[in-house]
């Protein structure tokens, strides 16, 4: 299949200097996170922003919906109400980077709607119940626009593991949550991405937390872009349904060497099992490697005990005792 992958810094150039309406999605951490990148991009750009809440009509304009993974139908609903509420009266929507399934009747019905796929499962699925090419494009998530200059200050050794496992709908966990869990995206949660200042700040205090871990474990895949972005070691876990491989398989993999996709958790746990037996074996070599050689200096001690008590019981030294006493009284002296 031909996928239609473009540049989306370019495909926006023709709305330098226009105003448009931005509508954010709702959501998480990780939206803060989409929203900081796509603020940046307008700014950029120098397109004008009329920024509105998920659950508000305008007439009459030029939209873009924040990407995500909102427009999937039976889990979430925000980014189909919208749509559904604003394209009949406006003159174009574009969906900005997204993950899509279902929702199949509104999407043929708007005609003036333009979107932008996140991974090729999305967009085949949407080529599948023919909508047309010419408004559906391919391009990487917007956390993908964001460079590792800005997060200099969080590129630093960290220690240990921050498992920050998703507790909400999404997961897929086969395995028991660690008990030092925190999904720090819930951290902060709701409608909230409409502020340019706000979500940076969100952005950079999610940075900062992960910063002074050395590896991260997560089903998150903006905690996972973001740690990755900072340097760390990244496991990357699937979601319920496709959205993380895929995007994985389009983006992740060729752009960082520190993250990894685990499909299979309790392989992996088997796996970290295994290296922690292999890492104990390896303590016990060198405990028993020590061990043989406090016995080897023990039993040399042993022989010198054994000859010095020779020495002691010798007449020579029996004889020599007065001379000894002499000597060390006059060191004494």
């Amino acid at each position: 299949m031909t996928f239609n992958e473009t540049d989306l810094a370019v495909f926006l150039k023709k709305y330098s200097n226009q105003e448009v309406v931005y509508c954010a999605n709702p959501g998480n951490a990780g939206d803060a996170l989409i929203a900081h990148a796509t603020f940046q991009l307008f700014e950029k750009l120098t397109i004008k922003l009329q920024i509105i809440k998920h659950d508000e009509i305008v007439h009459d304009k030029i939209i873009f919906y924040a990407g995500g993974g909102n427009l999937v139908e039976g889990k979430y609903e925000n980014a189909y109400y919208f749509i559904n509420n604003n394209f009949r009266q406006n003159r174009e929507i574009i969906l900005l980077p997204h993950t899509v399934h279902g929702y199949d009747e509104l999407l043929l019905s708007a005609k003036n709607l333009t979107i932008f796929c996140r991974e090729k499962i999305s967009y085949q699925n949407l080529a599948a119940i023919g909508f047309p090419s010419e408004r559906l494009f391919l391009a990487h998530d917007m956390a993908f626009l964001l460079s590792k200059t800005e997060f200099q200050d969080y590129l630093m050794n960290g220690k240990g593991i921050a498992n920050c496992y998703r507790t909400d709908k999404e997961s897929a966990r086969t395995f028991d949550m660690p008990d030092d869990n925190l999904d720090i995206s819930l951290s902060w949660n709701g409608e909230l991405w409409h502020r340019p200042d706000f979500t940076k700040n969100v952005t950079h205090n999610l940075a900062s937390y992960m910063s002074t871990f050395e590896t991260i474990k997560t089903d998150r895949l903006h905690v996972a872009i973001l740690a990755a972005i900072i340097g760390k070691k990244v496991e990357l876990y699937p979601n319920n349904y496709y959205k993380i491989k895929a995007v994985f398989e389009y983006s992740i993999k060729d752009a960082f060497d520190n993250l990894v996709l685990i499909e299979d958790p309790i392989q992996n746990e088997t796996l970290s099992a295994e290296n922690k037996i292999n890492e104990l074996q390896d303590k016990l070599k060198k405990l028993e490697d020590t061990l043989q050689e406090k016995e080897q200096q023990i039993a040399g001690l042993n022989t010198m005990k054994e000859q010095l008590s020779d020495v002691f019981q010798s007449k020579s030294w029996r004889i020599t005792k007065p001379l000894r006493n002499l000597i060390s009284f006059f060191k004494k002296r």
